[in-house]
């Protein structure tokens, strides 16, 4: 099949998932990012074998833990309060017993990993449900567009007019008039948006939008780095002719805390 066709039909599906699990409710939604998180999980354990700085599968007690914990706050079922002491207790005794000539490494690991994956993903369901907004499932929808717009012009007017490099050395195709366009065009789009939402107005949102594309475009740089430093051009294979879960969701676990960050300040 066209490397191209099989681009767009994998971008498709992910795009569908993402939209029916957004709007569906607060549980389908925390299932797929658990889902989303553990796999994650995987690759990013597959990247620490490749830089050679794996540790024991037992670790991710911790990032499971801090998910377990803001699913549990921010849905109301109780208070998280023993996912989270599991979250830090366990992997402090696993560190106690590993040997002293990795042990540091393998908790700067699992401190890194906890911070990528679960608190962004975790902050997605506060989100989702964030008790002074009634549309939070669509303000979710709307970071994830804004996402989808920024990646998609950032790239068009980066083949266009782009000329001058953002980050040779990790994404040498990323270019500052690219990202430039990116941002004017996540801008745009949150004026269009305004017009559904009922909550946020017309600053609010562009705001929000300048937020996402900025973080959104550090996230992608940020993934892209691992890759360099794990010698691997994609992080797994989930989504043909994308690569895995942490290429698709690299620029929207930078975007999330500040996204939610926002939110808590103007509500």
């Amino acid at each position: 099949m066209n490397q191209m066709l099989v681009r767009a039909l994998s971008g498709a599906v992910y795009v569908a998932l993402v939209i029916l699990f957004t709007l569906w409710g607060a549980y389908p939604w925390a299932g797929f990012s658990a889902g989303l998180m553990v796999l994650g999980l995987v690759e990013w354990y597959g990247l620490s074998k490749e830089s050679e700085s794996n540790a024991p599968i037992l670790w991710a007690i911790m990032p499971i833990g801090i998910f377990v914990a803001l699913f549990l706050q921010f849905t109301g079922i109780s208070s998280g309060f023993i996912p989270a002491i599991i979250a830090l207790v366990f992997p402090g005794l696993l560190f106690l017993n590993r040997p002293e000539s990795s042990a540091l490494k393998e908790l700067g690991g699992i401190l890194m990993a906890s911070a990528y994956l679960a608190v962004p993903l975790g902050l997605s369901i506060g989100i989702h449900q964030h008790p002074g907004l009634e549309q939070g499932p669509f303000i979710l929808l709307s970071v994830f567009i804004f996402l989808w717009c920024n990646d998609t012009f950032a790239y068009l007017i980066g083949r266009w007019l782009g000329s001058t490099p953002l980050a040779s050395d990790i994404s040498p195709r990323k270019t500052i008039e690219g990202t430039l366009g990116g941002m004017l065009f996540c801008m745009i789009a949150a004026l269009i948006l305004s017009y559904y939402h009922t909550e946020l107005d017309s600053i609010d949102l562009m705001a929000m939008a300048l937020i996402v594309s900025s973080l959104g475009t550090l996230g992608d740089l940020f993934e892209s780095k691992i890759k360099r430093i794990a010698d691997v051009k994609d992080s797994g294979w989930i989504f043909p002719g994308h690569g895995g879960v942490l290429d698709r969701i690299d620029s929207f676990l930078f975007a999330i805390p500040g996204v939610f960050i926002y939110l808590q300040w103007i509500y």
